[in-house]
């Protein structure tokens, strides 16, 4: 302020200490309002958050959620009151169905095709159609008591007959064997191992047996021989599954393969 009077510089300092206090007053104001407001928060958060706590948690949502945790992971059943009780998992049943046409192809025509180059030339059309014979056999004892005397339930010694001819065999899993795949698929997927094993004998037996022979030596192999290796395990059987006082335990995954 160089160059003004001592009046003129009075009149300069007071309107600009006026306006220093004003500003000076209108931030302690509002600093004021502000902690009030927050503590109007804090107050309302607390009274509230007794209520909060008091909610219900939604146990059919758990429930849920826990279903879906388990089929992601494999890791056992559906809760017996959820949504997906007896229902299959999509995902389980395309890998196992996968699995069965892979099988089927190692015997047809993988292996109809490996013994039949292994024969003079004359034999190979009988090896191949020994190979068919076989599988179609199986396919027919498995479906009409073979699976139902293999995996039903009954005694340690076999199983029974309640599932002969795929009675009661629908696209809910199984839960003896599996927690996700269907039954249906399951036994498709066995079967697929009923007709590659006697069809490896056939290897052993080239150009030594007759057609209908073979046939009928198969289908005695299939019903007390294999089958009777599917029963259970212990002092009373000398399969792979297990069992307990004859009957099958749940939520097991131990089949035959």
């Amino acid at each position: 302020m160089m160059g003004f009077t001592t009046n003129q510089k009075r009149l300069w300092i007071r309107p600009l200490a006026l306006m220093a206090l004003t500003i000076g007053l209108l931030g302690v104001h509002s600093r004021a309002d502000t902690t009030a407001v927050v503590d109007t928060s804090k107050a309302a958060m607390a009274a509230t958050a007794p209520a909060a706590a008091k909610v219900p948690v939604d146990s059919a949502l758990m429930a849920r959620v826990a279903d879906l945790e388990a089929y992601v992971s494999n890791s056992g059943a559906p809760s017996a009151t959820g949504k997906l009780n007896g229902v299959p998992g999509p995902g389980h049943n395309a890998w196992l169905l996968t699995s069965t046409a892979f099988v089927l192809l190692m015997t047809l025509p993988g292996l109809a095709l490996f013994y039949g180059g292994l024969v003079r030339t004359k034999n190979v059309l009988s090896v191949l159609a020994q190979c068919f014979g076989t599988t179609g056999m199986v396919t027919v004892v498995w479906w009409a008591c073979g699976y139902s005397l293999a995996f039903g339930t009954g005694h340690p010694w076999i199983g029974s007959m309640h599932q002969a001819f795929l009675m009661n065999v629908t696209s809910a899993p199984n839960t003896n064997y599996s927690n996700w795949v269907s039954e249906n698929v399951f036994a498709m997927f066995q079967l697929m191992f009923a007709i590659i094993t006697p069809a490896l004998i056939v290897g052993s037996i080239a150009e030594r047996m007759k057609f209908k022979s073979i046939l009928v030596f198969m289908t005695l192999w299939i019903l007390f021989i294999y089958v009777r290796g599917l029963l259970p395990a212990g002092p009373h059987g000398l399969g792979c599954r297990r069992h307990d006082a004859g009957t099958r335990k749940r939520g097991g995954k131990d089949s035959r393969h």
